[in-house]
């Protein structure tokens, strides 16, 4: 293909030069950039890992930064990988620490330093505290400060993406208890860890009455060497959580944490408008009638509240509904009614039952500690505000908590101190028993014909037989609002006496 070059002068006298392909104008300079980039192959690079001594790694990560090109080294600590030019490595290792190097040259030989700073890591396990390079069960160490960056009701809910071999779920209600697997599930009967705070065994599966903000290091026992001191009980793992002592500062400090934030629900189902909803009940109906050879008989649909084909009753939302259809309300006045027909005339109306029962979500948590101490000892006392209101109408989560931690050094060989801490709660979750009784099956199953209120005042319900069993869901939520329970924790302990919570 001949190609012809054309010379351009602007009025400054500068000179551009294009070339002229296929009818397109296209600078020189791209021409010249891309022949360039042609010249410029990748090449490979070829070397050798090994540790400070000299002994090849086996395993090592050697990836080229910001893509997904990478290789690992085998039993020679060899590794051979093709890189564009001005690459970058990053050489990974467990245990050591992470380089990053130009790609220069076609042989590379690095040596990697051993991560002591991990190493040298001190953690609390079941028989005191050891060095984490002298550990050889498996922990998992978390924290704490990545821990406090995500948001939640309980450190279990925090815990989600922190420690490997540790599943987390819960069902995002506000307050909602939280289910942990550590290396899933190994038993028929109870799956969930042993908690042990401060050296305290508790059953508070999802740990809603502790302050994420009072805890000072937390650590997984994963295997039964590591957590064979607690005996059977800790068969699904372990939990060990320390909470703040205070500080050798010497000066008292005043800190004072806190954060506001907004949830929302995710994508929704396309749901059909009243309109839609009726016109396909009324095929429905006419589908069987043709398929039971009544409409040759000239038999069409017909409803009491709906009228028939012949008054185009498609177009028209119900007028009326029965007193039966309103979800067993004892709100229900019945002097409202027609008795002799059963009947109340309600609003006509299309219901986005969704919106009805969804809000804007919002949290926020408050936090208010004073530490300090010397090297004869230390003191924390701290106070915490937590409240979260859920997607759904009325529920909602408010946790009031205090703590008071002390420790004293009186002689060589006495210390004493206290570890106190008062938690009160108000819960109103949702409930999802795994069937259709919960209120977003309600809400999905709903006729968008049907209206929240009636004319009287009273909630609406299911209008007949045929228009689904849902119940009300703006009704479920509204008179559950006050069933809410309320929880006492002393001591790390669950209130088991409502008239006393700290009388054991």
């Amino acid at each position: 293909m001949k190609h012809r070059h054309a010379i351009f002068k602007s009025r400054l006298g500068l000179a551009l030069c294009f070339l002229l392909a296929g009818g397109a104008i296209i600078p020189q300079s791209s021409v010249l950039k891309a022949e360039t980039s042609v010249t410029q192959q990748s090449r490979k690079i070829t070397g050798t890992i090994t540790d400070a001594k000299g002994e090849p790694l086996l395993g090592v990560n050697v990836v080229v930064k910001g893509t997904t090109n990478g290789t690992i080294t085998d039993l020679d600590g060899k590794y051979v990988l093709e890189v564009e030019p001005n690459a970058i490595l990053v050489i990974s290792y467990i245990g050591y620490v992470t380089q990053q190097t130009p790609a220069s040259g076609n042989v590379m030989n690095i040596t990697l330093k051993e991560d002591t700073q991990n190493l040298d890591e001190v953690v609390v396990v079941g028989y005191g505290t050891q060095q984490k390079k002298d550990i050889t069960g498996s922990v998992a160490v978390i924290d704490t400060e990545e821990l406090l960056a995500s948001s939640g009701s309980s450190a279990t809910q925090q815990l989600q993406g922190k420690a490997a071999g540790v599943n987390i779920g819960t069902s995002g209600a506000p307050g909602s208890a939280t289910m942990v697997r550590i290396r899933g599930i190994n038993s028929i009967n109870d799956n969930g860890p042993l908690y042990v705070i401060d050296g305290v065994s508790t059953r508070d599966q999802d740990l809603s009455s502790i302050n994420p903000n009072d805890i000072e290091s937390m650590q997984v026992l994963k295997d039964a060497s590591s957590a064979a001191i607690y005996g059977a009980q800790a068969a699904n793992g372990v939990i060990l959580i320390t909470t703040k002592k205070g500080t050798k500062t010497g000066q008292p400090r005043l800190t004072y944490d806190g954060y506001y934030g907004f949830s929302k629900t995710g994508k929704r189902y396309d749901v059909l408008n009243a309109y839609d909803r009726i016109d396909v009940e009324w095929q429905a109906s006419k589908n069987n009638l043709d398929l039971t050879g009544a409409s040759a008989n000239g038999e069409l649909p017909y409803h009491q509240q709906f009228g028939s084909t012949s008054d185009s009753w498609v177009n028209h939302l119900p007028n009326y509904m029965t007193v039966t259809g309103a979800g067993g309300s004892t709100s229900i006045d019945p002097s409202d009614y027609d008795q002799a027909n059963n009947v109340v005339y309600a609003p006509v109306g299309d219901t986005n039952w969704w919106d009805e029962i969804s809000q804007l979500g919002w949290m926020q948590n408050h936090q208010l500690s004073l530490s300090g101490g010397t090297d004869k000892g230390q003191y924390t006392m701290s106070m915490n505000y937590f409240d979260q209101q859920g997607t759904a109408i009325e529920s909602y989560f408010t946790r009031y908590q205090a703590r008071a931690n002390s420790s004293y050094n009186v002689r060589p060989w006495l210390r004493f101190g206290e570890n106190l801490t008062y938690s009160f709660s108000k819960n109103n979750g949702l409930s999802f028993s795994g069937t259709e009784s919960n209120i977003y099956s309600w809400t999905y199953r709903a006729s968008p014909y049907v209206p929240v209120y009636d004319y009287a005042g009273n909630y609406a319900g299911s209008l007949f037989a045929g228009t689904g069993n849902f119940q009300n869901p703006v009704a479920i939520r509204e008179r559950n609002k006050d069933n809410s329970p309320l929880a006492n924790v002393c001591k790390i302990r669950e209130n088991k006496n409502k008239e006393n919570p700290c009388n054991y």
